[in-house]
């Protein structure tokens, strides 16, 4: 599925205030992944050790979001 999107936001997970449902997946930990597999955003997520730095394409905004996981 290009572009990535984000489908659901835990309400109380660590993406809440933070993340939208439907926030385009730009990079994570600055690594560009707009061309990217699912299967492989997905594992670059799971194998994150402490913090994920994502950046988000919002319908009228650009924001980098950090959190931990």
């Amino acid at each position: 599925e290009k572009p990535l999107v984000i489908r659901f936001v835990t309400p109380d997970g660590p993406g809440k205030n933070k993340l939208l449902n439907g926030d385009e997946i730009l990079s994570i930990n600055d690594e560009d992944v707009q061309f990217a597999s699912r299967e492989y955003v997905i594992n670059l997520i799971r194998n994150s050790k402490e913090k994920i730095k994502l950046c988000v394409k919002q319908p009228t905004v650009i924001r980098i979001i950090n959190y931990y996981i």
